[in-house]
């Protein structure tokens, strides 16, 4: 299967076209032309027009051209070539409504980082835990997260929450 990718599509702005033939105004400056890209869009007549040198692509659409949306991964066909997917995602788009689901647990995805908190302990404890780390080859804060599981996980077996 191709690789499934976004589009990214901006709002629908009437701009003046700039049509094939048109001439263009002498830029003095990168920052003149592009304030004047930014208050004027290509017309159809460019638009419409295959890409040159690479028959592969498909014709450039207008950006004013309403996506469809795409709300679940259900939603994108298997593709049997990349021009197909090309032409796919030219006419579709993820909606919000994608981005708004929650992910479920995918196992070629790295579990969620620990959510990092603050202890506080008195230096003898840290110099203490240091001292231990080293002697094991570990950092004295994987040691102490390596502590507190172990310890909880004996309590849990005293109080009853999980078996022996």
């Amino acid at each position: 299967m191709a690789k499934k990718s976004a589009v990214v599509t901006r709002p629908e702005v009437d701009l003046p076209a700039v049509e094939v033939g048109d001439p263009l105004p002498e830029f003095a400056s990168e920052r003149e032309e592009a304030e004047f890209w930014a208050t004027h869009s290509l017309g159809n007549s460019i638009l419409d027009q295959e890409h040159e040198g690479d028959p592969d692509l498909p014709p450039v659409r207008p950006l004013s051209v309403r996506l469809i949306e795409v709300n679940s991964l259900d939603e994108v066909p298997e593709f049997a070539s990349e021009r197909e997917e090309a032409d796919y995602w030219a006419t579709h788009s993820f909606g919000q409504s994608f981005f708004d689901q929650k992910l479920e647990d995918d196992p070629d995805l790295p579990p969620p980082r620990p959510r990092p908190i603050s202890v506080r302990f008195d230096a003898d404890t840290i110099t203490r835990l240091q001292a231990i780390a080293a002697k094991k080859h570990k950092g004295y804060q994987t040691l102490l997260k390596e502590f507190v599981a172990e310890r909880l996980y004996e309590e849990e077996k005293r109080e009853g929450i999980v078996g022996s």
